[in-house]
């Protein structure tokens, strides 16, 4: 994202941030798309669900890493987390958003490898990544 220069944007920034949720952690650099209410509601049903939890100013992934990559895989498909030429997940994009992040993605990586992309259809999917999708749609 780009950075902030003028004080007056930075003013509307900072009021937009106090717009949310009190619950929800007070993200300053990250992806606008994380800031919807489309995202809000994905990490408020992740966290009824139990796969997440604050700490401090972020969001702590709390279940396995090959969840963390399964959630990671749906999530930039329903909020269009993509690489705009190559369509590839942005994992790095994630980091703003989850403390734990960067320590769990090359496990996540190769579990979406592994057992989401390769399918043409999620019935194929190991049925924790169904369980994600399904509390998600």
């Amino acid at each position: 994202s780009t950075p902030i220069k003028s004080s007056a944007a930075s003013d509307v920034y900072k009021r937009q941030e106090h717009a949310y949720a009190s619950t929800a952690p007070d993200f300053q650099a990250v992806d606008p798309k994380f800031k919807t209410e489309k995202a809000k509601a994905i990490f408020r049903k992740l966290e009824e669900n139990g796969y997440i939890h604050t700490e401090d100013s972020s969001y702590v992934w709390g279940v396995s890493q090959a969840e963390y990559g399964y959630m990671v895989y749906i999530v930039s498909d329903l909020l269009d987390i993509k690489h705009p030429s190559s369509n590839r997940i942005l994992w790095q994009v994630f980091r703003g958003v989850f403390s734990n992040a960067e320590s769990m993605e090359k496990t996540a990586q190769v579990a979406v490898s592994k057992y989401l992309s390769c399918y043409d259809s999620y019935k194929a999917w190991p049925k924790e990544a169904i369980k994600i999708r399904n509390i998600l749609m």
